[in-house]
């Protein structure tokens, strides 16, 4: 195997093992924080002791500390905000389904226009709108009947 071909394959590997060890330090902080907080609010303190650990755990990403951090909170606060407040807010003036996934499609797509951190290229913006499509219908149609 060549050696490019040799760092592309490690670097795969270590992406995933750093996602996954981001997600179980989410996971089990949020479950230790769910017993005393809000949903939301625990998925954010939970968020921001896995981004603390997982930075200064792991190998170090290319960014400085305060942008990796800052990066990893908006997007996590975005993304709480249009999955528990907006909604909230909307399913009294449209249907469930649209209060949902329709916040959710937009944000998606909005990021597509935030840089990576590993400085990585994006795919095509078509292949972006269409995921976002289709997670933001699936996401809405399963909340349309979570939500009370």
């Amino acid at each position: 195997m060549t050696e490019i071909a040799e760092t592309f394959k490690q670097s795969q590997k270590s992406s995933f093992f750093e996602g996954f060890w981001f997600l179980v330090v989410f996971g089990l902080s949020a479950s230790i924080f769910l017993e005393f907080i809000y949903l939301p609010f625990a998925w954010l303190l939970a968020g921001l002791l896995a981004t603390c650990v997982s930075y200064f755990t792991l190998s170090k990403p290319r960014v400085a500390f305060i942008k990796y951090f800052a990066v990893i909170q908006t997007v996590l606060l975005v993304t709480l905000t249009v999955v528990f407040f907006i909604p909230r807010q909307l399913r009294e003036i449209i249907p469930k389904f649209w209060a949902y996934a329709f916040p959710l499609f937009l944000v998606s797509n909005v990021c597509y226009f935030v840089p990576p951190l590993d400085g990585s290229k994006r795919g095509a913006w078509w292949k972006w709108f269409l995921g976002s499509f289709v997670f933001a219908g699936l996401f809405g149609w399963i909340m349309s009947y979570l939500a009370k």
